[in-house]
């Protein structure tokens, strides 16, 4: 709180309301202890008091007992009792020095993904496998490159699901428009129309078909094959998603096996590809433990 709204409680209206509030409550202390830091900010500065308070540290204890939950209904259950958590840029900060700890690199997609959803909106797309589909198919459709990332990074196994895995690391490659991914894409998007069904790759062609001309980066495509197909009327041959290949290939790195959070694996959920974005399944898998 100090970081963000020093200026306002720093104020003569607001060091005014603090001593008001302070006299009328029956625990004044950490009233107190606020004020305190409030006038070393003005004899001081922000930056200095930061400093001496230490509290990026006590911001780092709170983070680690956040990554430190069993589990996701635990992790949410401790977010609520800790309003604002989410929004203070130095959660991410901190979770961004721990990129080599595969749970704190998905929790940083899921501070991503609280920025545009409701806590309960986020809970559902960690915990169950179909709505991260949906709203990965959905970010697709809108050309959404943040909150695709986001929604691969919070749920790692969605990666691994026949068709829908490959086929959403495809297009997220698209709408960074990385030059050096131009293979992978192709292999990608080989393997995504080699587990789909004919209705299925024609969705996805149809769903490539429109990047151009919703996202920037589609319009500068990397991927040169895509943009050589978009003028054919038959998309999905054009893209090599006919019968003829033999099968997916090899799984890309970093798929998610090696994450200790996710949905709960349930054999012979459908694809998704062709799912309505607009509906969010009510069956939620049991969170996923350490």
């Amino acid at each position: 709180m100090l970081l963000h709204q020093h200026a306002l409680l720093c104020a003569p209206a607001g060091l005014h309301g603090l001593r008001v509030a302070r006299d009328l409550t029956h625990e004044p202390e950490p009233l107190d202890r606020l004020e305190s830091l409030l006038r070393s900010v003005l004899e001081h500065g922000l930056e200095e008091t930061v400093r001496r308070e230490g509290i990026p540290e006590r911001h780092a204890e709170l983070v680690g007992q956040w990554l430190s939950t069993p589990d996701w209904e635990s992790s949410f259950a401790w977010l609520i009792d800790h309003p604002g958590f989410l929004d203070d840029p130095l959660t991410a900060e901190l979770l961004l020095r721990l990129a080599d700890d595969p749970v704190a690199v998905q929790h940083v997609a899921v501070v991503a993904l609280a920025a545009s959803h409701s806590p309960g909106e986020v809970q559902d797309i960690v915990t169950d496998l179909e709505t991260a589909t949906a709203r990965g198919m959905q970010a697709v459709e809108n050309g959404e490159a943040r909150t695709l990332a986001a929604v691969l990074g919070a749920v790692p196994s969605l990666a691994d699901a026949a068709c829908t895995g490959p086929y959403l690391t495809a297009v997220l490659h698209l709408l960074d428009g990385t030059p050096s991914a131009s293979n992978r894409i192709d292999d990608l998007l080989g393997d995504a129309g080699a587990q789909a069904n004919p209705t299925e790759r024609k969705a996805g062609a149809v769903r490539l078909r429109r990047l151009p001309t919703i996202s920037p980066t589609g319009r500068q495509s990397c991927w040169p094959r895509l943009s050589g197909c978009l003028d054919r009327d038959n998309m999905a041959d054009a893209l090599g998603w006919g019968p003829a290949r033999a099968g997916p290939g090899p799984r890309p790195p970093g798929s998610g096996a090696h994450h200790a959070r996710g949905p709960q694996d349930r054999p012979g959920q459908p694809n998704n590809i062709l799912r309505p974005t607009g509906s969010q399944p009510n069956v939620t898998s049991p969170p996923a433990r350490r």
